[in-house]
């Protein structure tokens, strides 16, 4: 059981690293969310990520509409998205997030 467990903390820890990768990578270069998300460390299986407020409604909407669910609340005069893995989420299902992200258009 315990292998089991340490299995899948790593199976986990690689799906949020790659997540929050990816995220980073979004707010470095993508023309439409470039500078508004802000990736914080991540401690258990979610990822928290500020988004300002201006592109906030249209990316979570294209979210949603596109089958990535992510719960969201205002904290701080931002839009916090809260990002969970469990272990049902596959490599397959990361790559499907961060390729909706790239094609967000604003």
């Amino acid at each position: 059981r315990k292998e089991s467990s340490a299995a899948s903390d790593v199976y986990k820890r690689q799906r949020l690293d790659r997540l929050a990768q990816g995220l980073a990578e979004a707010n470095r270069s993508h023309p439409a969310l470039q500078g508004k998300i802000t990736v914080l460390p991540w401690q258990t299986n979610i990822l928290f990520t500020d988004l300002h407020a201006e592109v906030a409604p249209a990316f979570t909407a294209w979210l949603a509409q596109h089958g990535v669910r992510v719960t969201s609340s205002l904290y701080g005069g931002a839009t916090r998205l809260r990002w969970v893995t469990h272990l049902d989420v596959s490599e397959a299902h990361v790559t499907a997030a961060l390729e909706c992200v790239a094609r967000f258009a604003g």
